[in-house]
């Protein structure tokens, strides 16, 4: 054999053995539990998928060689350690690819033997059911998922997560993309457009916050119970001179939180807590501890408590009768764990855990002798990331839901309420020094009115988090809604005011349209309809605010029984709109309706 030749052999042979050891100590973890299982299948794919990619790069190599004669050890380094990298995902996939094609096809056969059909037919669905299956199971090796991470982060100094944005001193800021909602309920939020000011709410969203909550508000109060709505900040509000420096440069819009806070103050009949300025001024007093995790979005259990005292001087300000206390910072001792790292949040972001294991979570332990010392539901080592016990509520007739509850019976009052999302469970245990109960009902937006069947708590505290504030407004069920507006058209009556009968006519298309005298303010002035109308079957629909160049805005939708309906619809400061548009809801054609009488009262200009 020529020297040559014996170069290009042990060239190809080293590198064989080379890749086949890089590659079998990569795919380690997943040899050793295929043996253990005793998969040998699988065992056998992976040594087989080992030895083809080894041996391929080996000819390679070979090849190589005999164009160039010789080769620079550096770059065959480079190029065994890029081939190690390239094949490294399908070594580590070689079980679940045996396993998903087996699944597939099993998935298939049953279609198949229940619904019928020829072996054809699988073929023909197999590539699309099988991506499909591959999209939903595949999961990258954790080594790969944490390298791309951390070039991204720290290399390029950016996020490899769309829904995180990277900030600066090691601050993570929401970003945008799908987030949950509610249960089975996902919508995407464009926080940066937020952060911008590019996003404000219109005239009539912010009309429709304030009747929303105005509605809940009103309702709670005919049966005895007060409500409070409180408004939470994201952390990008709180500290924003650590969002990511193309924000900062680039902010001076107007934000929603801000925007919606302004408004409420000056518009709503409704008790109203934005937490932002007393947030600002904690962290103005104490630098440390931080009021919100560095990488978890959340408030940690110091701003949670803020928050709390906030809520309940605002309560003290609303209801004087009931004189409560808050607990304050000094009524705990403040255990603070400075190797801490959010599993969930480094799941999301794809950095390792173990080397970013530098967040700081605080614990908070009641001191002896204050309100919650000693309470059997608070968590033995203080008030940490534990969800209070569960519960049950019972009505007169034996009936009961399940919700959590903090039980505290040297409390003042009977019983608390809390609406909200996880900003909310944080501040649970807190409440409990001022309410006997304190029920916790996870809900986003919603107005859980279904509680109220079953027991009447003394308040009910609702908290939304600012980024939901970028979806559409929340709509309350049409009882709710209903019993509001006529209510506030009696307050009209009382007042000395004259209802003004409306005009009945029909669109080109066909649509009933009510135009009233004069015009609705659009500087926010209030006008509501009653409409008397007769349906000749129980039917859903849609009201349309027509204005003076006929453009249509969609404004609510009523259910209407068959016969007799009284309709009561509230005016939105439209500009110029002059007309309402009754429509059938979506294709459906609505049936002819018999309107009796349209009376509009409230604050109207010629």
């Amino acid at each position: 054999m020529s020297e040559l030749g014996r170069k290009k052999l042990y060239l190809q042979i080293g590198s064989v053995c080379a890749l086949a050891c890089f590659l079998g100590l990569a795919a380690l973890p997943g040899l050793s539990a295929d043996l253990s299982a005793g998969r040998l299948q699988s065992l056998a794919v992976r040594l087989a998928l080992i030895g083809a990619a080894s041996l391929l790069f080996g000819l390679r190599m070979g090849g190589l060689l005999a164009r160039e004669q010789t080769v620079c050890p550096a770059h065959l380094l480079l190029v065994l350690l890029f081939c190690g990298l390239l094949f490294f995902p399908l070594v580590s996939h070689s079980s679940f690819l045996g396993q998903s094609v087996i699944r597939t096809g099993k998935y298939l056969e049953r279609i198949r033997t229940t619904k019928g059909g020829t072996y054809l037919d699988l073929l023909r669905l197999f590539p699309a059911t099988y991506e499909k299956y591959w999209q939903d199971h595949s999961i990258l090796p954790k080594a790969l998922i944490h390298l791309n991470a951390m070039i991204k982060v720290y290399l390029f100094h950016v996020s490899p997560n769309p829904t995180i944005a990277l900030g600066e001193n090691g601050f993570y800021f929401e970003g945008y993309g799908a987030r949950k909602v509610e249960k089975g309920l996902v919508e995407s939020f464009d926080n940066i457009a937020d952060y911008l000011g590019m996003i404000p709410f219109s005239p009539l969203e912010l009309w429709k916050w304030k009747q929303t909550l105005e509605e809940r508000s009103h309702w709670l109060k005919k049966r005895g119970v007060e409500y409070v709505f409180v408004l939470a900040p994201t952390k990008g509000l709180v500290y924003p001179e650590y969002l990511p420096a193309s924000l900062q440069n680039l902010a001076g819009g107007t934000r929603r939180y801000g925007q919606l806070s302004r408004y409420l103050q000056t518009h709503a009949r409704v008790h109203f807590v934005d937490v932002l300025p007393p947030l600002l001024e904690a962290k103005k007093e104490r630098a440390y501890p931080l009021l919100f995790y560095k990488t978890d979005f959340h408030w940690n259990f110091y701003g949670s408590l803020v928050a709390y005292e906030a809520i309940i001087r605002a309560m003290n300000h609303f209801f004087p009768q009931y004189s409560l206390q808050p607990v304050t910072l000094q009524d705990f001792k403040v255990k603070i764990d400075t190797h801490w790292a959010h599993h969930r949040f480094m799941n999301m972001i794809g950095l390792p855990e173990s080397l970013h294991r530098h967040e700081h979570y605080l614990t908070m332990v009641p001191r002896p002798g204050t309100p919650l010392y000693g309470l059997p539901d608070l968590p033995k080592e203080g008030i940490h990331d534990v969800y209070p016990p569960k519960g049950r509520i019972t009505n007169s007739k034996g009936e009961s839901m399940q919700i959590r509850i903090v039980h505290n019976p040297k409390a003042p009052l009977d019983s608390i309420l809390l609406l909200g999302d996880s900003f909310m469970e944080k501040c649970v245990y807190y409440f409990s020094a001022n309410a006997r109960e304190v029920w916790n009902y996870r809900t986003v937006v919603n107005f859980p009115y279904q509680i109220f069947r079953y027991q009447k708590p003394t308040v009910v505290v609702q908290e939304i988090l600012n980024m939901f504030l970028l979806r559409p407004p929340p709509e309350n069920p049409a009882g709710i809604r209903q019993e509001y507006l006529a209510d506030r058209f009696a307050v009209f009556r009382k007042k000395g005011a004259r209802p003004v009968p409306g005009e009945i006519g029909a669109t080109k298309e066909g649509a009933t349209k009510i135009r009233w005298p004069g015009r609705a303010n659009a500087n926010g002035q209030e006008m509501i309809a009653r409409i008397r109308l007769v349906s000749p079957a129980r039917t859903t629909v849609s009201l349309f605010l027509e204005t003076v160049g006929h453009r249509e805005v969609r404004w609510t939708e009523e259910h209407l029984e068959k016969g007799e309906n009284v309709l009561f619809v509230s005016i939105a400061p439209v500009k110029d709109a002059q007309s309402l548009v009754l429509r059938g809801q979506g294709k459906n054609s609505l049936p002819a309706l018999v309107i009796r009488q349209v009376d509009f009262i409230g604050e109207m200009r010629k």
